[in-house]
């Protein structure tokens, strides 16, 4: 099971403290901590994969109520935990993030209420690995959840995944990126798109509860090959059932070199199994 990845965000160090002793036997889960800086929190959240959220409400520099929109914005799929020692409106403030809102977290900590609230958010992710996604590379490119083509409101957001997956779990880097997608256009503008693109592909997989397909991290990224079945994959692996192929990603330029590369490595499987 992959690790369950938050953030803690409070103004006192001695609650972070006590928030990370109730997680010390907990290896299911990555805590990183923000001591009074919700700003560096949003930053570390545009680069990582952050599943949840624990905001104390009340902090000097922003609450925890725009920290929490603003995580929102930057992680669609995020849940969000408020910690609180004080009486307030908590109806209306679950009701402000609507299915982000995942509980209240009361000081001083219940641990038992603190890894209940755990458990439910490590099923409702797991629930999430469990669906069937698959990745089309062949005769086109597409995204499937359970069978559904994921709707890519930006084609070059489409276009930064499908140059992401052709590498295989390799890192693909922001000058590879630009030198691919935006050949003609010069380098501040090619930066721009990219990091544009970057956030709409986030947002994009986060609607989608697809988190866990992309690691970015500044100024480069990765798939995850272990989050999703692919026909590019299996024809590397030798599972595939193809004998030929009719095009390998058509509408992408970068890509139709490879064409070329996969039919010779399908017709060299197809003389091991003739030989065997």
């Amino acid at each position: 099971m992959n690790s369950m990845k938050i953030i803690v965000v409070d103004d006192e160090m001695a609650a972070l403290n006590t928030f990370l002793y109730n997680m010390v036997d907990r290896q299911d889960i990555q805590v990183q901590m923000f001591l009074n800086d919700p700003e560096a929190s949003i930053e570390y959240a545009k680069n990582n994969q952050v599943d949840a959220a624990f905001l104390d409400i009340q902090m000097p520099k922003m609450n925890g109520v725009d920290l929490a929109k603003a995580l929102v914005k930057v992680v669609p799929a995020i849940t969000i935990f408020f910690i609180t020692s004080y009486t307030f409106d908590e109806q209306s403030t679950a009701a402000e993030l609507g299915a982000n809102f995942g509980g209240y977290c009361y000081k001083p900590y219940n641990k038992t209420l603190l890894q209940n609230q755990l458990n439910a958010l490590q099923n409702k992710l797991v629930n999430k690995t469990t669906r069937d996604v698959r990745i089309r590379t062949i005769e086109g490119f597409d995204v499937f959840v359970n069978g559904v083509p994921v709707d890519f409101r930006s084609k070059k957001s489409k276009e930064l995944l499908a140059f992401g997956v052709n590498k295989r779990g390799a890192y693909a880097t922001m000058e590879e990126a630009i030198a691919a997608l935006w050949p003609n256009k010069d380098i501040e503008y090619g930066k721009l798109s990219y990091r544009d693109s970057v956030w709409k592909l986030k947002k994009t997989l986060n609607e989608n509860g697809l988190d866990n397909l992309v690691e970015f991290q500044r100024g480069h990224f990765k798939v995850n090959t272990k989050a999703a079945s692919c026909d590019l994959y299996e024809i590397y692996d030798g599972t595939t059932t193809l004998t030929s192929i009719v095009s390998y990603m058509p509408v992408y330029e970068w890509a139709q070199d490879n064409e070329a590369v996969l039919m010779d490595i399908l017709e060299a499987k197809l003389e091991q199994k003739m030989v065997k």
